[in-house]
């Protein structure tokens, strides 16, 4: 089931950079545009799917850290209202934020990592 959403969010996007391919080999003004086009946004080339499939798990697996994450502050905060002024209790809750926020910065670094290395590659590809 997955595998066919994920497929079904990276084929549109191949095909459609693999036909404006085609079509701006034969019609200069669009040949133009879809250079400016890869130029602005590095992951459009048809080239490249490799890059495109590992910039989308990227971004996938960030969402999903972003989820847990909210929930997870959800929870911390349940824990804060349930504390009820217990020091130890207090101290859990904060933990969990503090964790909480800190998965979510470390996955966006992750993800500009992941972000950067693909552009190094596309650029040294020839992408």
């Amino acid at each position: 089931m997955y595998r066919l959403l994920f497929l079904i969010g990276i084929v549109p996007g191949v095909a459609h950079a693999a036909f404006l391919d085609s079509i701006g080999t034969s019609a200069p003004g669009i040949s133009a545009m879809w250079a400016q086009l890869k130029a602005t946004f590095p992951f459009t080339g048809s080239g490249n799917g490799v890059v495109i499939i590992t910039s989308k798990i990227a971004s996938f697996v960030l969402f999903i850290i972003a989820t847990v994450a909210v929930l997870a502050l959800m929870y911390a905060g349940f824990q804060m209202v349930t504390a009820a002024g217990e020091e130890s209790k207090l101290g859990d809750a904060k933990k969990t934020a503090t964790y909480a926020i800190l998965g979510v910065i470390l996955a966006s670094i992750a993800e500009l990592a992941v972000a950067y290395v693909a552009k190094l590659v596309t650029a040294a590809v020839g992408g």
